[in-house]
């Protein structure tokens, strides 16, 4: 049996709670965007971000103390990456590409100690934040599997059966693209919008959050308007390129 955390208790709530992403991670952008009054939680991005392992641990260190909630997303559906961020003090992890049943139990096995998982027991860095770390952490941590392909639509369900799964994460380039939609994030296509309002009522039934990327806070409204209780609101890179493009405007 999980214990709550508040920010889970807020989720499942239905409050729609924001979201940094963190691309290119140095410990002062982690410590602003930590103390940022705009994000619940900020997610590193080990996917497609430019950070490694170490850059990870320090973006952590910075989010912790600023008292957001710090999240993950891992490069794979591998068991050391996602071991390894927890252990490293990340509270959520969201996991690319999870397309099967079988690929989301395997996720979630690694997020939890026993009995719940197979999560081998070495906090290393989480366990020196939290003195009860170990008691608390298979009630603290969010397991957010990536709805992005036409086989995770179909199986999302039973996706959504798996015990321990808190929420799904739509990558919006990903779910168009691989319906023949194209590159794009904050999607218009009807036929787009219709799946996405899909994950989100399936997501209700199941008694988990439904999370979406965006690339422009007009959108990340509409996200909320549609139901979507996790939005990602930007990244640092679209942030910081958003505010040269106005600078350029101002330039004498």
């Amino acid at each position: 049996m999980r214990g709550k955390s508040l920010f889970r208790e807020k989720l499942e709530g239905g409050c729609t709670l924001r979201n940094g992403w963190m691309s290119n991670v140095t410990v002062l952008t982690s410590e602003l965007f930590g103390r940022s009054s705009c994000f619940e939680s900020v997610t590193i991005d080990m996917q497609h971000g430019l950070t490694g392992y170490e850059e990870m641990v320090r973006g952590l260190s910075g989010l912790t103390g600023g008292g957001v909630v710090p999240m993950v997303r891992v490069a794979w559906n591998e068991p050391s990456l996602i071991q390894k961020a927890l252990d490293a003090g990340a509270l959520g992890v969201i996991c690319p590409m999870v397309n099967s049943e079988e690929d989301v139990k395997r996720f979630v096995s690694h997020m939890y100690y026993p009995p719940l998982g197979c999560r081998s027991l070495g906090p290393i860095r989480a366990g020196v934040v939290n003195d009860d770390y170990v008691e608390r952490a298979n009630g603290e941590v969010l397991a957010i599997p990536m709805i992005e392909t036409p086989d995770a639509v179909m199986c999302l369900d039973r996706i959504l059966e798996v015990e321990g799964v808190d929420g799904v994460y739509v990558g919006p380039s990903d779910l168009g693209m691989t319906h023949g939609f194209g590159n794009g994030m904050d999607r218009t296509e009807p036929k787009v919008l219709e799946l996405m309002e899909y994950i989100i009522e399936r997501a209700g039934v199941h008694g988990c959050f439904a999370g979406v990327h965006t690339s422009d806070p007009l959108y990340s409204v509409r996200a909320k308007e549609m139901g979507f209780r996790f939005v990602t609101l930007m990244s640092d890179m679209a942030m910081i390129q958003r505010g040269l493009r106005g600078l350029e405007n101002m330039i004498w």
